[in-house]
């Protein structure tokens, strides 16, 4: 309960700076509106509370997790890090990935459990890597959008594309990787009891 309360207070306090940003009453700098951060803070948000609502399994971590990936977009666009520390990128796409695998697995297993579904463990991985990537190239079409449309500057050189679907597939691919092994086999997973919380 704690926890989630600690999720919910980031997650409203990250909505007002973004909020307070996009409407022009702080004046923090910023390459580009603060519309295109404050659109995935809301979905974040919104994403966090049907899931915990749901009570699936992880909720509290997988909020964590998201709270973490848009606050590393904040911290790197106030302070420069994307254009001046060269893996800074690379590690938040690696996160998002990590996040949206998390994140699509952990779905196909509430409806798996829902529907009484039979789904086997090479179905459920490949699926959730395919359904990723879609959503890592969705984000790289919005950098594009905004780029195209001259407010903003996301993508940076001509290898940041190809590499932020790489470090976000095997963000996926690791986090994908691991939920089957917690979800699986929770037995041998003695943290299982602190982070799933069954209703």
């Amino acid at each position: 309960m704690a926890i989630s309360c600690l999720i919910r207070i980031g997650f409203a306090s990250t909505f007002a700076y973004t909020f307070l940003n996009s409407v022009g009453i702080l004046k923090t700098p910023l390459t580009f509106p603060w519309i295109v951060i404050l659109i995935p803070a809301v979905f974040g948000w919104w994403f966090w509370e049907k899931v915990s609502r749901k009570k699936l399994a992880y909720r509290n971590l997988t909020g964590g997790i998201i709270m973490f990936l848009i606050s590393g977009e904040l911290i790197g666009n106030n302070f420069g890090f994307f254009e001046n520390v060269f893996w800074y990128d690379k590690v938040v796409h690696f996160i998002g990935g990590l996040t949206i695998g998390l994140i699509i697995y952990l779905i196909l297993e509430y409806l798996q459990n829902k529907h009484n579904w039979h789904l086997s463990l090479k179905f459920l991985i490949i699926f959730s890597l395919a359904i990723t990537m879609m959503g890592l190239v969705l984000w790289e079409f919005y950098e594009y959008f905004i780029d195209y449309i001259n407010v903003g500057n996301m993508i940076s050189d001509k290898f940041d594309t190809v590499d932020d679907l790489l470090f976000g597939f095997i963000g996926a691919s690791i986090s994908t990787v691991c939920a089957v092994y917690f979800l699986k086999e929770p037995e041998k997973i003695p943290l299982k009891q602190e982070f799933a919380q069954k209703p």
